[in-house]
């Protein structure tokens, strides 16, 4: 039996508000997202700017060859530490040792040329005396005695040369460190003229370079001199290492050296601290984030840095008001410290800004909120 157009009109538009009922009592009663919050608070922070570095060996020694000859030895394990004077290259000696015992029956040859000299020399005197031998039989026995003496020198040179170069047939480490790759192979000719053997680096201390603009140099400098005024001996430069996690080096810096002068390109001048690096952590040639710490510890606001967000407008965070709220803050940031990031302006203490499901909300809605710490360990 069919219904009328009216009627199957009307059951269709009933059964339609039913179902649009429906849908918007369960959308009404869908539970808040849930988000993850924390407090901006206030931590002991001194005055930080981060500088980019890049570190350098203390002693970054090449060595070479010194004599040429074929090489015989390698007494060393690529990418090892070595001791001052452990022996690394053997290059060989035969022909040097050759040299040295010829050199040395040279200087015997020279000597005993130099007493006879010396013999004849005193003999010619004592015939001058009697008036046997004319004065240019004397001079020329002078000459001769002379001559030998100089023969001797030349020859003692020549053999301390000798034993020079039997010597550096033995390329030893001129410091302790950790030896590079070997550029050469047992049996390869190497000479002075050959590219370097291998490479020599300290690693514990280490300098780390950087570039101090003009600007933090007055303003250090004029601290420095209001200290020096209140008799306050006290360093306020205090460089660290901070890692990509945000975690910093567990060694200081000290500031050894400033270059002198500044760089025009770039207007600034070229700092150096040493740091210590007994676990060898630090290599040389790494570029890292320096944090120059000038001053004494401030009590600064923090937020964590997951919670801050980018968009063209700059940066910002999501806070959550009293009302449990989503809200949009526009903030002005300063250092990071740790997984935190200084807030120059745009919060105030005990706000809560959300850090974790972030994605899941939009200005102006409610949501269910959960207190938590970022973790050191895991946070970028």
């Amino acid at each position: 039996m069919r219904l009328p157009h009216r009627r199957l009109a009307a059951a269709l538009t009933l059964i339609l508000s039913f179902a649009m009922g429906g849908a918007g009592t369960q959308a009404q009663q869908a539970p808040p997202p849930a988000v993850t919050v924390a407090p901006v608070k206030k931590l002991a922070i001194a005055p930080t700017v981060q500088r980019v570095g890049q570190t350098q060996a203390v002693e970054d020694v090449s060595l070479r060859a010194r004599v040429q000859g074929f090489l015989v030895e390698r007494l060393f394990e690529e990418g090892s530490d070595v001791k001052r004077g452990d022996l690394l290259f053997v290059i060989e000696r035969e022909p040097y040792e050759a040299e040295v015992q010829r050199r040395e029956a040279e200087l015997a040859r020279s000597q005993a040329a130099l007493e006879n000299a010396q013999l004849a020399l005193e003999r010619a005197e004592e015939l001058r005396k009697r008036g046997n031998v004319s004065q240019q039989r004397l001079d020329d026995a002078i000459a001769a005695e002379r001559q030998a003496s100089a023969d001797v020198l030349t020859d003692r040179a020549e053999l301390r040369i000798a034993r020079i170069n039997l010597g550096y047939t033995e390329i030893r480490a001129p410091v302790d460190g950790r030896v590079g790759r070997s550029r050469y192979s047992i049996g390869d000719l190497v000479g002075p003229e050959s590219d370097v053997l291998t490479t020599l680096v300290t690693l514990d201390p280490i300098y780390v370079y950087w570039g101090v603009s003009e600007e933090i140099l007055l303003r250090v400098r004029k601290e420095i001199r209001e200290r020096e005024t209140r008799g306050e001996a006290r360093r306020i430069v205090v460089p660290r290492i901070q890692f990509r996690d945000g975690s910093l080096y567990e060694h200081e810096g000290l500031i050894d050296f400033l270059d002198n002068r500044v760089d025009r390109s770039t207007g600034t001048q070229t700092v150096r601290a040493v740091f210590a690096n007994p676990d060898k952590l630090l290599l040389p040639g790494q570029y890292i984030s320096i944090a120059l710490q000038l001053g004494e510890e401030q009590d600064r606001l923090v937020v964590p840095q997951v919670a801050v967000q980018d968009d063209q407008g700059g940066r910002y965070v999501l806070v959550v008001n009293d009302q449990n709220e989503v809200t949009v803050r526009r903030v002005t940031l300063g250092v990071r410290q740790g997984v935190y990031w200084v807030v120059e302006s745009g919060l105030t203490e005990g706000e809560w800004v959300i850090w974790q499901g972030v994605q899941k909300v939009r200005p102006g809605i409610k949501v269910e909120t959960m207190v938590a710490t970022p973790d050191p360990a895991v946070t970028e």
